[in-house]
């Protein structure tokens, strides 16, 4: 495993913040309208959220044809460059960092005040997922041993063909002292490059809660899932890795 540190070349692909919400009756994709006018300086673009709902049934023995059902349930902003991206949905706020990536200490304090917006427009009752997840992609030029830079590549036994087309691995681990669970997949992405493999690793810190939307231990936990996501990402790359992103 690599020890942990700030990377200055990181590879995330994108940087998640989410928070889902039991929302209060009578919230709707309405109640965002006056955010993108107050946001409009720093996030000018804006996206409707829809929500597509498929019904399936059977009437006297036969089925019939699904009825699908569309709603708004919110906006999406981006801001200038693209690279920030808030959502303001009924049924709760995510905040998305692409490339190029700062740090946390950017990236955290614009995704809690986009938070309180929300918190203030939806007046949510719980707050029912908090949830931080990093979307990682490793670059390798072939030739490659993954097991020089991954600490759990895929193993094949000697007795099988050595060529290795795909994988998937994805965990579900929980950390009993805290109640935080982490996903934890790996898989090399499809590229039209054949001298090079990505790999992407994907790491979504959560804990499942019931929460007062206006509780100051949601910055808490947010703060201990973001703990647990460098703990698993360094736990899966080696320091050879780690090295190639500094």
């Amino acid at each position: 495993m690599a020890r942990i540190r700030h990377l200055s070349r990181a590879p995330i692909a994108e940087a998640v913040i989410d928070l889902r919400v039991q929302p209060t009756d009578g919230v709707s994709a309405e109640s965002f309208s006056t955010i993108s006018e107050l946001l409009k300086d720093s996030y000018p673009i804006l996206q409707r959220v829809e929500s597509l709902e498929t019904t399936f049934g059977i009437q006297e023995g036969q089925s019939q044809p699904p009825q699908l059902t569309y709603s708004e349930i919110g906006i999406l902003l981006k801001s200038r460059d693209q690279r920030n991206v808030a959502q303001f949905r009924t049924n709760g706020f995510t905040f998305n960092r692409l490339p190029p990536y700062t740090s946390w200490e950017e990236v955290f304090p614009e995704a809690i005040e986009l938070w309180e917006r929300y918190r203030g427009l939806a007046t949510p009752a719980r707050v029912t997922r908090i949830a931080v997840r990093y979307i990682n992609r490793l670059p390798f030029a072939l030739p490659v041993d993954l097991s020089e830079y991954l600490t759990a590549s895929p193993s094949i036994p000697d007795s099988l063909p050595q060529v290795l087309r795909a994988y998937l691995t994805r965990l579900v681990l929980s950390d009993a002292e805290t109640a935080n669970s982490v996903i934890v997949t790996q898989a090399p992405e499809p590229s039209a490059d054949a001298d090079h493999v990505v790999v992407l690793l994907d790491v979504d810190a959560y804990r499942d809660v019931d929460m007062d939307p206006g509780d100051p231990r949601i910055k808490e936990i947010l703060g201990s899932l973001r703990e647990l996501k460098n703990r698993v990402f360094f736990g899966s790359i080696t320091e050879r890795t780690a090295e190639m992103h500094e």
